[in-house]
């Protein structure tokens, strides 16, 4: 009997272990996939500026473009569990919610269409990210909000409600000064 018990023992053992290395190098291919994607819309970027579509000066250039390199080195950090601690945890600085004030205004100027999609491809690619990193979170949640849908009636504003919250949050996480370079290239 005890030898029986050792045996299941050390097989959940190799087990669990296994199943922490597929998951690691599961995780370990999204970071590399949406490193990638990053590296593409930064590229797209700097070529808009090389053309002359961008103006390579502004400070928006400047900051979408350090914002884009620094979430592609803190990639392999950002979890929904660390964002929402930072963004629990971040102070109210009025210079900031200036500086993003300031970045909303440059942004909806018609001469900088190119950058504004550009921030948002980058919004869309980091919440991608996010979704893809946490799988399973988000299948659960799926499956609360398609139940939801079929038990509460005009249950649909709550999912437009919940879509419009969620790139609100992205937003507000790009933004943020734990991911972004905002307070260092807002004038």
């Amino acid at each position: 009997m005890l030898f029986e018990i050792v045996l299941l023992t050390i097989a959940f053992y190799v087990f669990i272990y296994n199943y922490e290395q597929a998951k690691r190098g599961r995780l370990d291919r999204v970071q590399l996939d949406f490193r990638y994607r990053l590296f593409a819309i930064r590229d797209e970027l700097r070529e808009e500026a090389i053309s002359g579509e961008i103006d390579k000066e502004s400070w928006v250039f400047k900051y979408l473009d350090t914002t884009i390199t620094k979430s592609i080195n803190l990639l392999p950090r950002m979890s929904i569990w660390v964002i929402t601690y930072r963004l629990l945890t971040q102070k109210k600085d009025p210079q900031f919610n200036e500086a993003i004030g300031e970045l909303i205004s440059e942004l909806k100027k018609p001469d900088n269409h190119k950058i504004r999609m550009i921030d948002k491809k980058f919004d869309m690619v980091i919440g991608e990210f996010l979704i893809e990193r946490h799988n399973i979170l988000v299948f659960l949640s799926k499956n609360i909000i398609l139940n939801l849908i079929k038990v509460i009636p005009k249950s649909k504003k709550i999912v437009i409600w919940l879509k419009k919250a969620w790139r609100d949050m992205i937003k507000k996480i790009t933004e943020s000064p734990s991911f972004s370079t905002l307070p260092q290239t807002c004038p």
